[in-house]
């Protein structure tokens, strides 16, 4: 059974990447420098940096990895839970 959840309400911009290690465990980034953890009941977003584009991101075991630009520079964010 397929389960939305999320929505523009919790990042009103384009998603970009979405990595899990289970259902109630899942990062999302997205333009604009948001980075949301889904913990199975709600999610916290975070926006370090409002200019950021992240493309993409990995997550393994207490660590979340996200890559993005500013139109000049390359940023790369570590987050640890």
């Amino acid at each position: 059974m397929n389960q939305e959840i999320g929505g523009v309400d919790v990042i009103p911009v384009n998603t970009e990447r979405l990595r899990g290690v289970g259902s109630n465990d899942i990062f999302v980034v997205s333009d604009f420098g948001h980075i949301a953890h889904y913990n199975g009941m709600n999610f916290k977003v975070i926006q370090p940096n409002p200019s950021i584009l992240y493309e993409s991101c990995s997550y393994k075991d207490n660590l979340m990895i996200a890559v993005g630009y500013d139109g000049r520079s390359a940023f790369i964010t570590r987050l640890w839970r």
